[in-house]
């Protein structure tokens, strides 16, 4: 697909369709970041799984409604301390505990 089929693609009415563009490896950041505004989680929880995402876009899916994307962005063992100290004050209690299994480090000290 091309650069201009994909911007079109990342658009589409159909969150399916969004997802699947979601899931492409080599996707230019402004599409990356479109995507991680998606309305729906399963696209951005597609985008969570990529391996490098900025802080921009860390900050802004750690505030999400939610708590399935929140949940999502717990299980990263990459995040920045500070987004690992913030998700652990997260509401959701599941945000909580997945975050508590990907990074014990921060709720238990070592004897």
């Amino acid at each position: 697909l091309s650069k201009k089929d994909i911007a079109i693609l990342s658009k589409d009415r159909y969150w399916r369709v969004r997802e699947a563009v979601a899931k492409k490896t080599n996707l230019e950041d402004q599409i990356i970041y479109q995507l991680s505004n998606d309305k729906h989680p399963n696209v951005k929880k597609e985008i969570i799984k990529r391996h490098n995402l900025t802080n921009k876009i860390i900050e802004q899916l750690i505030d999400d409604n939610s708590a399935e994307v929140r949940k999502k962005l717990a299980e990263k063992t990459n995040l920045p301390k500070e987004m690992v100290l913030k998700l652990a004050n997260d509401k959701d209690w599941n945000v909580r505990k997945t975050l508590e299994t990907n990074h014990p480090s921060c709720f238990f000290k070592k004897a």
